[in-house]
């Protein structure tokens, strides 16, 4: 029954934030890569249960990229970022202040999220519901300052 509930919510939430009109980036900063998670990945199984699409550089297995790499695997609507602990958000702080960075399309128009590494890189119904929370309050939003 919690997993029906659970997939009632997120085929429900898809068509309200036009989430097949989205394409989801995720990153994972670990304290000396930057991953892109694929679609095998929970984060990512998530947002296909929503209806999200992903980048086309994203649609299979995760790989992990070089800061030259970003325009071409990272680049999406939306970027959602996590980091592995303190070295990870080292790691992704001077990355997401690179210039290859900060010039993508989804960081010039304030569209890149932290989220919860503990929630987004796990398994559960409970970490899907909160996945769901977060995809709620920022899959057609902006960041402010």
């Amino acid at each position: 029954t919690a997993l029906e509930n659970y997939l009632t919510e997120a085929h429900d939430l898809g068509p309200a934030l036009d989430a097949s009109q989205s394409q989801a980036s995720v990153l994972r900063f670990t304290a000396d890569t930057t991953q892109v998670l694929g679609s095998e990945t929970f984060a990512a199984q998530v947002l296909a249960d929503v209806g999200v699409q992903r980048p086309t550089a994203q649609r299979g297995q995760s790989f992990d990229i070089t800061t030259a790499d970003l325009a071409t695997k990272a680049e999406g609507d939306v970027i959602y970022v996590m980091f592995d602990g303190a070295e990870g958000e080292e790691h992704g702080t001077e990355v997401m202040r690179s210039t290859e960075f900060t010039e993508l399309g989804a960081a010039t128009d304030k569209r890149v999220f932290a989220v919860d590494d503990k929630i987004w890189h796990t398994t559960g119904l409970t970490a899907a519901r909160a996945v769901l929370a977060d995809l709620r309050n920022s899959l057609n939003g902006y960041v402010t300052d």
